[in-house]
């Protein structure tokens, strides 16, 4: 698997103490340096309650790998994972974009502090109950892939609706783009999209995260910045291929 090494990606400030973002065209990678409180939809350790390390993978051009990395997500992240030196747990995403279309979005007021990133796709766009789009690996991935970094403290429920809220961010960035499924309906994402919460666990506590928050407030604004700014690269693209 040809992939680069640490020291060829270039760090991100995103403004957190003791997170740092490192990046290259392959591989975006979150490190904390104190175990981060996640809830997550990712395809690796969507399952885990905390990590260090959250990693999203690009999947190869190459027909071989990218099969590989398409019918053993898990293996192909944790792969990549190693060569990092990671031993840890990760919570991993994999995407078909360049990392170097990466958004991030950073807020803050006080000591709460928020950075979302975002790598947008917008090839295989579905809206709930309205337009199902069904992955047939015959086509590369076209995601949206969330992770939202918190500098604060969130109770359970928090958590939970801040991803809530993200997605609801996300949301709007389509609709306020004018982004349509193929069968004419405003869409809510895409039909593989991935979402990573990420709290440091320290500094203002929330027990709610909804839009009269600042936590939210925060969070709705670096949601909306990042995926609209994916949603514009993207369109550019398509009228300048």
């Amino acid at each position: 698997m040809a992939m680069g090494s640490e020291d060829r990606m270039r760090d991100i400030n995103i403004g957190i103490e003791g997170v740092s973002l490192k990046v290259d065209s392959e591989t975006f990678w979150v490190a904390s340096e104190i175990p981060l409180h996640v809830v997550s939809s990712s395809v690796v350790g969507g399952d885990l309650e905390e990590t260090n390390h959250i990693l999203s993978v690009r999947v190869p051009a190459d027909p071989e790998q990218r099969d590989y990395a398409l019918r053993r997500p898990r293996a192909f992240v944790r792969d990549r994972a190693k060569v990092l030196g990671i031993n840890g747990p990760v919570v991993g995403l994999i995407t078909g974009l360049d990392h170097e279309r990466l958004q991030v979005a950073i807020y803050a007021e006080g000591e709460t502090k928020v950075a979302a990133l975002a790598t947008v796709g917008l090839t295989h766009l579905s809206a709930p109950g309205r337009h199902q789009v069904v992955y047939t690996g015959e086509a590369g991935p076209g995601t949206i892939n969330q992770v939202i970094l918190i500098d604060a403290r969130l109770a359970p429920t928090a958590a939970v609706r801040t991803a809530t809220l993200a997605t609801e961010a996300k949301t709007l960035a389509l609709f306020e783009a004018g982004v349509k499924t193929e069968g004419g309906s405003p869409a809510t994402g895409t039909s593989m999209d991935t979402i990573v919460v990420a709290s440091t666990g320290r500094g203002p506590f929330s027990r709610y995260a909804g839009t009269a928050t600042l936590v939210g407030h925060l969070i709705g604004q670096a949601v909306y910045d990042s995926v609209a700014g994916g949603v514009r690269l993207e369109q550019d693209a398509s009228l300048n291929p």
